[in-house]
């Protein structure tokens, strides 16, 4: 997720001790958009045969979940570390996470529903669909239409914890508490502090590749933290490196997006960049349809055969269609986490409606003065 992870074009962080042009990291949208096919291509269904080196590749790019955490969690603590430098309440946070995530996500729902009821005769029960409108899945062993979405669960839990380090108590505290946290993710992956059932799956199982993003945000933005910040982020990028293939490719990720957060600008300015760019732009639509899109293009085109070259190829470059044109409507008004124009138009003319008139005032109804 993602997610969407996804915070909208360019994370672009601010606070008191960083201007926006030094904070803008332009580069996480194309890794954003990598990562999202990286899903794509292993999703879908390869042919026997399929080129070998390709392969060995291919059938890794579940990792690019592991980058999307590490996205996540710079963009994400970025945009709440804004919000706490200007004092905004944790429900400002909250609110432009549900904008954000929400709309889009149900949107690409009620697809995957209909197209799940369509092509396979799927019968959704009501646990079903109330687990994955509020993305609660499996704390209510409800079937979901998208093998996906279960990255989006882990996303949600984090957006809460992050709401949580906002509250007033902990606010000030922000910085130090994340650089704990890496510590306790750290040994989680380490297998020092137990995993089991109530953790496997959820945001603890992940927090180390959400620290590493937030680690590389305190090291770049935050001088008066960077020491601590970079001894924890050598001893989290060790312990990715001590864990499986997963994690040591979010420590990878994380030491590299450190490296090249210099050459920023230069890289993104270059016209190789651009396709990049769009796929980060339509990444949180690409990995929320991909798998439905598979579904129709194997229905309409190719049946039941068995995989070949074409059908791969014909499946991704649907997918990446399907989300160019979803994103538009669905996710597009949303990108900056506000509810959609027509709704703080309305909101806006009620709340005039409702404030107090002057003694002075025209009536509305009788275009007379109110006076008598």
């Amino acid at each position: 997720m993602p997610t969407p992870t996804p915070n909208g074009p360019s994370c672009q962080p601010g606070g008191r001790d960083a201007s926006r042009r030094s904070t803008r990291y332009q580069l996480l949208d194309a890794a954003r958009g990598v990562a999202s096919l990286a899903v794509v291509l292993f999703h879908r269904p390869r042919p026997e045969g399929f080129w070998h080196p390709l392969e060995a590749v291919v059938s890794r790019g579940e990792v690019g979940v592991q980058i999307f955490f590490v996205i996540s969690g710079y963009c994400i603590y970025a945009s709440a570390d804004r919000l706490a430098a200007a004092s905004a309440p944790a429900r400002v946070f909250l609110s432009r996470r549900f904008w954000r995530i929400y709309v889009c996500y149900w949107a690409s729902l009620a697809l995957a529903l209909l197209v799940s009821v369509w092509l396979t005769d799927a019968d959704y029960g009501l646990r079903d669909i109330v687990g994955n409108m509020f993305i609660v899945q499996p704390y209510l062993h409800a079937r979901q239409p998208v093998v996906a979405y279960w990255t989006l669960v882990v996303e949600q839990q984090f957006y809460l914890v992050i709401g949580v380090v906002l509250l007033k108590p902990f606010r000030a505290w922000r910085h130090e508490l994340m650089l704990v946290s890496a510590l306790v993710g750290g040994l989680y992956t380490l297998r020092v502090l137990p995993s089991n059932a109530w953790t496997n799956g959820t945001v603890v199982a992940h927090w180390l590749e959400f620290s590493l993003g937030i680690l590389i945000f305190l090291v770049l933005h935050r001088p008066r933290l960077r020491l601590p910040a970079v001894l924890m982020l050598v001893f989290a990028c060790a312990c990715a490196f001590q864990g499986t293939y997963r994690t040591i490719a979010a420590g990878a990720f994380a030491l590299g997006s450190l490296v090249l957060f210099g050459s920023d600008t230069r890289i993104a300015a270059s016209r190789a960049y651009a396709p990049f760019r769009f796929l980060g732009m339509i990444s949180y639509s690409l990995y929320l349809t991909h798998e439905v899109s598979f579904e129709l293009v194997n229905r309409v085109f190719f049946g039941s055969s068995n995989p070949t070259l074409v059908s791969y190829l014909a499946g991704v470059t649907g997918a990446v269609a399907l989300a160019s044109v979803f994103y538009v409507p669905f996710e597009k008004p949303f990108v900056g986490g506000k509810p959609p124009r027509f709704l703080m138009r309305r909101a806006a003319t009620d709340d005039a409606s409702r404030a107090p008139r002057s003694p002075g005032s025209q009536d509305a109804g009788s275009g007379h003065s109110s006076k008598a």
